[in-house]
């Protein structure tokens, strides 16, 4: 009778969890292709941390586009952000600047100051060329 019912708690996680994993699946999906569509560049700034989930902390940055300041966390991999006021160029969507995504392997050099209102189409001035690494 146990084995029956453990058997029957696994198909109800199953039928819940399934559909919500699919869903995820799909969103993910469909703002990382959103977002590959139409992007312009920006720079973000890490303004602080916060607690996740797994007991560490996720960087969080803001950035100016079409002259609003935005605040968000979690953009890709966040992995190895750890300097507070460090800079980064990001992708941010056309239709949705809240859709952000770090660029993590392209240094950005302390003499960039001007950063247009909307954004440069690419990274600016050959820099794409300069690694972090």
């Amino acid at each position: 009778m146990e084995n029956k019912n453990l058997k029957n708690e696994y198909k109800n996680v199953l039928n819940v969890g399934l559909p919500f994993l699919v869903i995820l699946v799909i969103l993910f999906i469909y703002f990382e292709n959103k977002l590959e569509k139409c992007y312009r560049i920006s720079i973000c700034r890490v303004i602080g941390f916060e607690s996740d989930f797994e007991g560490g902390s996720s960087p969080l940055f803001a950035y100016e586009y079409n002259s609003v300041m935005y605040k968000n966390g979690g953009a890709g991999d966040m992995s190895n952000i750890n300097q507070l006021n460090s800079r980064y160029f990001i992708k941010v969507s056309c239709g949705n600047p809240k859709i952000v995504k770090i660029i993590r392997d392209v240094h950005v050099p302390d003499t960039l100051k001007f950063i247009p209102t909307n954004g440069w189409v690419e990274i600016p001035y050959g820099l794409d060329n300069v690694s972090m690494k």
